[in-house]
This record gives structure tokens, C-alpha cells and sequence, in this order.
């Protein structure tokens, strides 16, 4: 029988480029965002994904380092995250892409996660997601979205509604009157990679090779000894690649729970590391708990005493079911009709609805929202999910409460999307709200003052020619976070700015020694003026940092090439044409500008006047600044 053939297809530039896409879409979620969104690396992807396979075939492939960042968690403790390098997060997404459809199969049905779509294969022509996502039309914890929208920070068991539902049905219809709830101490960094390796050879008995790649990629990134040697335990957290390899990593615990729950007449689920036992007796949940403790020694791994429980009861009628939370849940449903008119008042007896179960957030601050449990919190997020929708701003004293008092991930998303989706005539008290944050040092994370900083990019205040400079001695001044340089240098680059002053940013971070700061650097240049951007971008072609002078051969195909500059503004007059896409462009725009052809000058003018009478000052700021370049240019080549 043939060996190796996964192997084989993975050396073939057509499945390198689905596992780009799966990437790429992946990596809108990542905890660290990158400037371009890759698009310098998608636009000479062919000639990558060639070299690629060249390096797996003749096993000569050069791993990349993994980007470590601290997010923070309740109790002022952090958690590790981790940012793939594009590149290997692309091969491992097309490995991910071969060996899903070959296990899929054999997981057992009490395995929610990760389950391979019966459409896989086209949803990997499409670029989307290869696992099975639930549109959650008859569960109402979230609105009529797919799972790949939801942050990556939810708890499982809200992020997986099947799952959760599978709990009900087995206490409201199968009669199971307790409840074996478990939690594994920091899972994923204690995946042992041996294990993993005879997990996957297991189901994969014949592909040896693919295998090899994998776990030889994996054990670079794993910590090390004081002497250098790997350590061979942990995966990365917050990738699709990991999520799956976590959850195929407790098959052994699968295969226990089957037999433990034929003999005692049990039933079992299992969201990655979220299990779930559902017995009749206290004494068989018991024996759940004894069981999965030793199968998870077995597996180098330690069950977390005080989050493992067994309920039953009034216990397990408040784990299962919250009112409150169905309630939200349904406005949210409903308000998701008239979101297109948030004024109307149909709109507005939906929120009223609300109002018995939101002021326990908003009465008594900041007390009400300085210590939320795990239910509250939840039930809080999806208040401001419910506002958010229709642009309300009762709940806007309540989220700053919360980003001062609370430094879950989960709440800081949460309750910025809320005050960016704001109407814009709240945008300057929310800002100033924020940089008071900011000033005061009320945010002890710096992935928080990051975040935040990043969050100002979609606000729309009266007059923002101020704010970057605020920003600057905020995030660039003494900062020595990475990524608070980062997004500073990213929101920067969006607003109004001087040109002179651009460089000298530019100049100070391509000389930082964090690789993503010097990428924000790359990505800023084009906001300085038209000689001073050429120049650079031509000499940035042969800087020694690879994703500089990615950056820039980018930059640089977009001047020097009049059939790509073309093809870019093509496609700003191509698609939809409003304020959001005019600021997502904004990189483009000041790159052009640049350009030595009348021709593309002529052309960029005409797009950018449609903006003018744009009643958001940032964007007339914009418009009135290329405007008054694009048409003094113009003349002088008259």
C-alpha cells in the first residue's frame, strides 16, 4: 500500500495556496494583528507558494520564530498567546487541510469541536473555514451569524451552541440529574508532543512524512531549556492548526468516556477541553471525575481541582439555564430586524425590554461592573451586543467602568465595539473617556492600552488633528511594549498628521528591534511626502529584515509598475464606496499619490473628490489634504 501521499500533496503549489487563504482568514482573529494585513506576502504568492514546496521537497524548509504576547485574564493574571509567522501558519493550514478528512471519521460523536463540514472541500475553494459552524438560528445565544465571527476569546460552551444545547437535552429530555463539569490546568502549554506524535500515527499509520513536518515545526516554537534544547511541550493558542490539534489531542479521554458511559449508563460531550459527563447518580459523577483525572495523567496533563464540579439540582437548573440571558438573547434576535433604522421605535420598545436586566449594570457605578462573575460578565457582553446594534449610548458609562476595572480579553473586546459602533455625535466624549484611561494609567496590561489605542482607528471625533499627537506621547514616548508601538503607529498612520513629522516616526521604528514594529514603521512611510516616500520605498527594497523589504518591493510594484497602480484603482472604483472603505484604503491612497503618471494622479483625484462633502471630519481632513497635492500636481504637469 502507498505511503506518504498526504506528503506528496502538500508538495504541490495549488494545496499551499488553500492553506494561504485558510491562513489568512485565520489571522483576522489572531491576538496580534498585522499592519497590512499580509497583503505585501499575497501579492507575489505564486512565486512564494513555489519556493515553498521546493524547501518541503528537498527537506530543506527554515522555520520562522512564533510572536509571544501576554493577554490578560480576570485577577489581574495573564495567559499566553501566540501569532503564527504567516508563512508556516500557511503550511500548517494546508497540512490541517489533508489530515482533517482522514480523521474526521473516527472521532467520536460526543466530540463537538472541530468536526469537518460535509462541504469542506468547497468551503476550501471559497477560503473559508473547513470546520463545521452552526448558523445558531434555533439556539439563541448569538445573532444569525456563522461561529467564525465570534471572538476567539469566548468560552467554549458559548462559542459551540450545539454543544451546549447537547446538555440540555440530556438533563430535560434524557433525565440525567448530575453534572461532571471539568477544567484542565494551562491545556494547551502542557500538550506533550510525543504524545501528540503517536496520536496522529495512530490515525495516520501510513504518512509518516506530513507527520514529520508538523511536529518538527511545532517543537521549534516550544520553550526551551537554559542549555537550548526544546522542551517538546505546547502548542500555540489562538489558531485553527492549534484548536484541531487540541482537540485530537484527548481522543484517548474520548475513547475512556464511551466505555465509562456504556457500563453506567451515562452520556458525555466534549468542546476541545471543555468535557462534560452527564450521570444519575452522585456516585457515578464521582467516578466521571476519577476517571478523567487518570486519563488525563496518563496524557501529562492535570485536572484543576477548584473549577472541577459536580452539580445537581438548583445547581445545575442555574448552570444550564439563565433567564436573563434568553431574554437578551431574543431582543438581540429581534433587534437584529430594525438594526438597519436603529432610530425607529420599534427599535426603541426592544431596548426598553432590556432595561430590567441592564441596570444591574449600570446603577451603582463603577461597583456594578467592578467584579462581574463568569454568568455576569457574559450576560453584560451581550447587553452591549444588544446596544451596540442599535447605537445606544445608556451602557457607554458601564463599558468604561468595565475596561477600568476589568482586564479580561473578553470584556475589553466587547465593550469596545461597543463604543466604536456608536452614533458619531458620541464619539468625542467616548475618546476623551479613553484617553483619560490612557493618561491615568488605569490599564495595567499593555495588551489593553494597545487594544484601546487600536480601537480609536473607528472613531470618528469632531476634531482629530489633535489626537495623534496625544497618541505619540501615549504609546511611542518611553513605551517599550512592542505592541503598544505597534497599533500607535498604525492609528497614526490613519490620522491627521504632517508629513515631516511621519518621517521621523518612520525612521525611529524601522530601527526598533521587534520585527512588527519595524512592519508599522514600513507601512507609515507612504504618509510622508511624495520625494521622501519614493526614495525610501526604493532604498527599503534592500533592507536585511525580509518583512521590510516585503513591505516595501510591495510599495514599490505599486510605483514603478503602471499595470498593478492600475489595477489598484480599479478596484477602489469597483467596490462599495463609503466613508469605512475610503479609511480602509487610506494606505493606498497616500502611496498613489506618489506616482510619477499623470494618468493614475488624474484618475486617484477623481475618486478622492467623491469623498469631499463626507460629513466625518477625519475623512474631509483626508480629502482636502490629497485633494490640494493630486490637483497642485496636476498643474505643474500641465
Amino acid at each position: 500500500m502507498a505511503t506518504d501521499l498526504l506528503f506528496k500533496k502538500l508538495c504541490d503549489p495549488a494545496t499551499i495556496e488553500i492553506g494561504w487563504h485558510l491562513a489568512h482568514g485565520d489571522c483576522r482573529d489572531d491576538f496580534a494583528t498585522d499592519p497590512l494585513g499580509y497583503a505585501d506576502y499575497a501579492f507575489l504568492k505564486k512565486e512564494r507558494f513555489r519556493f515553498i514546496v521546493e524547501q518541503l521537497r528537498n527537506h530543506r524548509y527554515r522555520i520562522s520564530r512564533l510572536t509571544d504576547i501576554d493577554i490578560p485574564k480576570t485577577g489581574l493574571s495573564v495567559r499566553p498567546g501566540n501569532v503564527l509567522p504567516i508563512e508556516e501558519s500557511t503550511v500548517l493550514h494546508a497540512v490541517v487541510y489533508l489530515i482533517a478528512p482522514r480523521i474526521d471519521p473516527k472521532l467520536k460523536k460526543g466530540v463537538y469541536s472541530y468536526r469537518l463540514a460535509k462541504d469542506w472541500e468547497k468551503r476550501a475553494k471559497r477560503a473559508e473555514d473547513l470546520f463545521l459552524q452552526s448558523e445558531v438560528e434555533n439556539i439563541p445565544f448569538f445573532k444569525r451569524r456563522t461561529i467564525r465571527r465570534i471572538s476567539i476569546e469566548e468560552p467554549w460552551y458559548e462559542a459551540w451552541p450545539e454543544f451546549d444545547a447537547a446538555g440540555i437535552r440530556a438533563v430535560k429530555e434524557q433525565g440525567f440529574t448530575h453534572l461532571t463539569k471539568t477544567d484542565i490546568s494551562a491545556y494547551f502549554e502542557n500538550i506533550e508532543l510525543r504524545i501528540l506524535d503517536s496520536i496522529l500515527r495512530r490515525f495516520l499509520p501510513r504518512e509518516t512524512a506530513i507527520i514529520e513536518i508538523l511536529l518538527r515545526i511545532l517543537e521549534y516554537w516550544t520553550r526551551r531549556t537554559p542549555s537550548g534544547v526544546p522542551i517538546g511541550r505546547g502548542i500555540p493558542q489562538g489558531n485553527n492548526v492549534s484548536s484541531f490539534l487540541g482537540n485530537l489531542f484527548l481522543t484517548p479521554l474520548d475513547d475512556a468516556l464511551e466505555s465509562f458511559t456504556r457500563r453506567r449508563g451515562a452520556t458525555w460531550c466534549r468542546y476541545v477541553d471543555d468535557v462534560k459527563v452527564f450521570t444519575k447518580s452522585y456516585e457515578d459523577a464521582r467516578e466521571a471525575v476519577f476517571l478523567i483525572n487518570s486519563e488525563l495523567r496518563n496524557l501529562h496533563l492535570n485536572l484543576q481541582g477548584s473549577k472541577t464540579d459536580i452539580l445537581s439540582g438548583t445547581d445545575l437548573e442555574q448552570e444550564l439555564f439563565d433567564k436573563d440571558l434568553e431574554k437578551i438573547n431574543d431582543l438581540i434576535e429581534k433587534a437584529e430586524k430594525f438594526k438597519s433604522v436603529p432610530t425607529s421605535r420599534h427599535f426603541t420598545k426592544v431596548l426598553r425590554l432590556a432595561g430590567p436586566i441592564t441596570q444591574q449594570f449600570t446603577r451603582g457605578l463603577p461597583a456594578s461592573v467592578a467584579n462581574l462573575s463568569g454568568k455576569q460578565s457574559r450576560l453584560f457582553r451581550r447587553c452591549l451586543t444588544l446596544f451596540g446594534i442599535g447605537q445606544r449610548p445608556q451602557l457607554r458609562r458601564a463599558a468604561i467602568g468595565a475596561l477600568r476595572h476589568l482586564p479580561d480579553v473578553r470584556v475589553l473586546r466587547s465593550a469596545l465595539s461597543y463604543l466604536t459602533k456608536l452614533d458619531a455625535k458620541h464619539h468625542d466624549d467616548v475618546l476623551a473617556d479613553l484617553l483619560n484611561l490612557l493618561h491615568e494609567g488605569e490599564l495595567p496590561f499593555p495588551y489593553q492600552v494597545a487594544t484601546v489605542v487600536e480601537a480609536m482607528r473607528n472613531l470618528s471625533p469632531s476634531d482629530p488633528r489633535a489626537l495623534a499627537s496625544e497618541l505619540r506621547k501615549i504609546g511611542l514616548n518611553n513605551q517599550p511594549d512592542w505592541y503598544v508601538r505597534q497599533k500607535t503607529l498604525e492609528t497614526i498612520s490613519v490620522l491627521p498628521y504632517r508629513e515631516i513629522s511621519a518621517e521621523k516616526l518612520v525612521m525611529a521604528a524601522l530601527g526598533h528591534e521587534n520585527p512588527w514594529v519595524r512592519r508599522a514603521g514600513a507601512a507609515l512611510i507612504v504618509r510622508g511626502s511624495v520625494e521622501w516616500v519614493r526614495k525610501q520605498v526604493r532604498t527599503l527594497v534592500y533592507h536585511p529584515d525580509p518583512d521590510v523589504s516585503r513591505v516595501a518591493m510591495y510599495w514599490n510594484r505599486h510605483l514603478e509598475d503602471g499595470q498593478v497602480a492600475s489595477q489598484a484603482l480599479a478596484g477602489l472604483f469597483t467596490t462599495d464606496r463609503n466613508d469605512r472603505t475610503f479609511m480602509r484604503r487610506l494606505q493606498m491612497l497616500y502611496l498613489l499619490r506618489c506616482h510619477a503618471d499623470q494618468a493614475v494622479g488624474s484618475r486617484l483625484l477623481e475618486y478622492v473628490r467623491e469623498f469631499s462633502r463626507s460629513k466625518k471630519p477625519i475623512v474631509k481632513w483626508h480629502c482636502e489634504f490629497l485633494e490640494n497635492q493630486l490637483a497642485k500636481w496636476a498643474a505643474k504637469a500641465a
